[in-house]
């Protein structure tokens, strides 16, 4: 009876996902189109949220049943680890550097942009703050393609998650930081939740679809 309903659950159910734009454009595609593979008769909502204590509230109150973001803290959340977003600089087309590794005493060559987002603001200023205190930050901007946008320009330097930064704008320089930095990304749910086997079906997809490059590293394994 269990192995029966669980195969109905795969023929007819729903995926709620929530996640950050630069995970739904260069994560989920892949997964959601290797759960269709196997399960065509599945569906997949998908919404877009900017902000952790979105992703939270959502999984709260009960409107998704997976977060696909930055790891969710908190007791009443079950996580995995999934893969480590390396933040990497966007540097202005005159600059003269390409796939280099950058010095502290480069990143004060132009102005700073980081993003005004708690989580990410948060992890950059701290390391900032750790590597070199007088590294100031003259720019906080709130949408990723602002920040490649006026890197574009030649407005600032812009330290970014490298999904948040692609793609990367034409003539814009991608160098590495003087210092590792790399946002977590996991998938996070409500503790003892009851999943239906559509979601467990998603989960596999998810796992099985992972990029793989320099930059964006797999951390764990899904259940």
């Amino acid at each position: 009876m269990a192995t029966a309903n669980q195969e109905k659950g795969l023929q007819g159910g729903t995926v709620r996902i929530a996640s950050f734009r630069s995970i739904a454009t260069h994560v989920l595609p892949g997964a959601i189109a290797h759960l269709h593979r196997r399960h065509p008769h599945i569906q997949v909502t998908l919404t877009e949220v900017d902000e952790l204590h979105q992703l939270k509230q959502a999984l709260l109150q009960g409107q998704v049943d997976v977060c696909v973001a930055e790891i969710l803290e908190g007791e009443e959340f079950e996580t995995q680890p999934l893969l480590q977003d390396a933040y990497i600089a966007l540097l202005p087309p005159d600059s003269g550097l390409r796939d280099a590794q950058l010095t502290l005493e480069e990143l004060t060559t132009y102005p700073l942009i980081i993003s005004s987002h708690g989580s990410c603001a948060d992890r950059i200023q701290r390391y900032l703050s750790e590597q070199q205190p007088d590294l100031t930050v003259s720019y906080r901007i709130r949408h990723d393609s602002s920040m490649t946008s006026m890197v574009q320009q030649g407005l600032g330097i812009a330290i970014m998650p490298r999904l948040a930064a692609e793609p990367i704008p034409a003539g814009v320089q991608v160098c590495c930081l003087p210092f590792h930095l790399a946002r977590p990304i996991g998938v996070s749910r409500l503790c003892n939740s009851l999943a239906p086997p559509a979601v467990y079906a998603f989960l596999t997809a998810l796992r099985e679809s992972v990029p793989r490059s320099r930059d964006v590293q797999p951390t764990a394994s899904l259940p």
